[in-house]
């Protein structure tokens, strides 16, 4: 007798869900970037300090999961190692 063995397939995310998430990936980025802008605007303007911008761990947190929502957006599967 042979055990069955069950083909595990991860689910597709519906269109809809795959465009909101390309969405909050767009925003993520967005709202980090004005953030940095902002923020090197004050420090040029309060403390005259023009140096070069340094990323803080929030903000590669945030280029992080803005990449991983738009790959779950491209190609559509929650899981992108499929066992």
């Amino acid at each position: 007798m042979m055990a069955e063995s069950k083909v595990v397939k991860s689910a597709r995310i519906r269109p809809l869900w795959r465009v909101l998430l390309a969405c909050l990936a767009i925003v993520i980025a967005g709202v980090t970037v004005v953030g940095e802008q902002a923020g090197l605007a004050i420090r040029g303007y309060y403390f005259k300090d023009y140096g070069p911008w340094v990323p803080s761990f929030s903000d590669g947190l945030a280029a992080v999961v803005a990449s991983y929502f738009l790959l779950i957006a491209v190609t559509g599967r929650w899981r992108l190692n499929s066992r």
